[in-house]
């Protein structure tokens, strides 16, 4: 009997033994808590072979032996994970029979009633993981934190970021309720390597009491996908916090329920920011790289420099990007022309409905003194991918910058290499940017060339480590700028709690940057330290990136000079006339 129950045991026990040694890629698919589950229900079987023979041999003869026998071997069995396990019955009942049999069955024994306990306490331990982090958490009062309500790729991504620039900054991601699938597991591992405190409760229900009576800076970032969820989130969380002005709340979103949150809420102190990844890309871009785009004009063709933008799709990227383009080309001495193209049929009239005034044949493609000048092109209905295409950009005079967002990286990648065969075939050069989302892709197809080594030259944007970083999300150098021009005319509470008031500063700030880079006389001076001429020249072009914004945002004329003809909810606004129609005191807030 010994050495049927023996080579049981030795086969549960390789079981065990293989399921704790699973290679890494087959732990991530099964999970490590179901592994050590496994491996329990593994140990437990090897001790029931252990007990069974012990116990049917104890009550042989006896009525109900093998009923007796098994129960007792379970209950045995039982006792053995609690450390209440005897070994010596085992001993005693091994050593009846001679041989190496006995030897090893009692060698397995041990193994079984070492592994038992072991394997209880990490299961029991999985129970109460978040103890750590609460104890960390209660404990560290004064530590800085950036608190996500979500742990997936783009919140990883950012709070690695942050991580890098304020290694002190305590990490907290809640909600983590592991899938046991390779992508959650992934994330875990991931947060678990930066150090991070992971908590299974909502970011509600995560008491953050305490910290309110420091000076420390607490950042809560709403990262899901559920809009309703997200708003509910906002809503709570600011009327908790709404008076700490230690306590920043970024939301990301891009429903107008989350606007009208941020702007109907009336914190005390809280700072609050909803987050437009479209929107905070194009900033980014604009931010860091805009000057490009002035630089890059041709001059070859008049006086003045042609900025002739091409933009591939027009779904959340494209369309920011348009919109951008038609203020942020407003500069003395430029013509700008951008040509859309999108393949959805109502692409054109769907950008007239959300800028009319933009696109009204008043505005676009007209050359009026002391107004914003533009002219801008949308094909609906075409494909990048056909011969339409390419007849179409074939009948355009110049092309000095190109923007790619179809909406995935393969679509984006072919796309700007076909863009780039086209215009070397039509002698143009000029920068293709595409949105890239992988990061590896986006190196690797950085440095792509021709099978005779000649380079795209491709500049990858918008991928996730770009998109979901500190310097493109929080922007702390732009938004510190846009503050300074805001606070000419308001306060900082009205910068923050209202959109349109950041948004506007934003853009402000942006334009300023380049107006600097283009060397404008005057640009570097205080307002009072120029020349009648050059304020007279800053001011126009102050102006006219003003209008050109204003209409990007869906603003009309009000119809009317007078001020109570102003209308916010109807986007009218009074002062969207060309500069000479101003009133000096009007003129004289395109001071910059």
């Amino acid at each position: 009997m010994i050495e049927v129950f023996f080579w049981l045991t030795s086969t549960a026990l390789a079981a065990t033994v293989l399921i704790l040694l699973l290679p890494v890629h087959i732990t991530k698919k099964l999970g490590n808590k179901h592994k050590v589950r496994l491996a329990l229900v593994g140990v437990f079987i090897m001790g029931l072979f252990l007990h069974i023979p012990m116990y049917l041999t104890e009550y042989s003869g006896e009525k109900f032996s093998g009923l007796n026998g098994f129960v007792s071997a379970f209950h045995h069995t039982l006792r053995m994970f609690v450390l209440d396990g005897e070994l010596e019955p085992i001993k005693t009942f091994a050593d009846q029979y001679a041989g190496s049999y006995a030897t090893l069955f009692f060698l397995a024994a041990e193994i079984a009633y070492i592994l038992g306990p072991l394997l209880t306490g990490g299961v029991i331990l999985s129970f109460f993981e978040n103890t750590f982090a609460y104890l960390v958490l209660y404990t560290h009062p004064f530590s800085n934190y950036s608190i996500f309500s979500d742990l997936n790729e783009q919140s990883l991504c950012l709070a690695e970021n942050i991580k890098t620039n304020s290694p002190k900054t305590r990490i907290v991601f809640t909600d983590v309720y592991p899938d046991e699938t390779e992508t959650s597991t992934e994330l875990q591992t991931a947060a678990a390597d930066l150090g991070a405190l992971c908590f299974k409760c909502d970011l509600l229900a995560l008491r953050l009491g305490i910290h309110k009576r420091t000076s420390r800076l607490t950042r809560l970032f709403i990262m899901g996908k559920d809009e309703d969820e997200k708003i509910k989130q906002a809503s709570l969380l600011i009327q908790r916090h709404g008076d700490n002005p230690h306590v920043e709340l970024y939301i990301f979103s891009d429903s107008i329920e989350s606007s009208l949150l941020t702007q109907t809420m009336q914190p005390d102190g809280m700072k609050i920011r909803r987050i437009s990844d479209a929107k905070s890309l194009i900033n980014d871009i604009l931010y860091r790289n805009g000057n490009l785009l002035l630089e890059h004009a041709d001059g070859s063709a008049c006086e003045e420099k042609s900025i002739s933008a091409v933009v591939l799709g027009l779904g959340g990227y494209g369309t920011e990007m348009l919109k951008a383009l038609s203020w942020f080309g407003q500069m003395d001495g430029y013509q700008l022309t951008v040509t859309a193209v999108d393949l959805q049929k109502d692409a054109a009239d769907c950008f007239t409905f959300q800028c009319p005034e933009l696109m009204s044949p008043k505005r676009n493609g007209v050359m009026e003194d002391g107004e914003a000048q533009y002219l801008i092109n949308i094909h609906s209905g075409m494909n990048v991918f056909s011969a339409q295409f390419e007849r179409m950009l074939s009948e355009i005079p110049t092309v000095t910058y190109c923007f790619v967002a179809l909406g995935n990286d393969q679509s984006n990648i072919a796309a700007a290499v076909h863009l780039r065969e086209l215009c070397e075939r039509f002698c143009f050069n000029p920068i293709i940017q595409a949105v890239i989302y992988n990061g590896p892709s986006a190196k690797q197809f950085c440095n792509a060339t021709n099978f005779r080594g000649k380079p795209y030259n491709i500049c990858c944007i918008g991928s996730i480590q770009e998109r979901y970083s500190e310097d493109a999300i929080l922007t702390p150098e732009l938004e510190k700028e846009a503050l300074l021009r805001h606070l000419r005319w308001g306060d900082e509470d009205s910068f923050w709690r209202y959109e349109f008031n950041y948004r506007s500063s934003i853009a402000s700030a942006l334009h300023c940057k380049l107006k600097l880079a283009c060397h404008i006389p005057g640009a570097d001076l205080p307002p009072e330290g120029r020349t009648p001429e050059d304020r007279d020249r800053l001011r126009l072009v102050e102006h006219r990136r003003w209008n050109a914004y204003m209409r990007a945002e869906g603003y009309c004329y009000s119809g009317s000079r007078d001020k109570q003809s102003r209308n916010d909810l109807a986007k009218l606004h009074n002062d969207l006339v060309p500069f000479d129609l101003l009133t000096e005191e009007e003129k004289a807030k395109d001071d910059v």
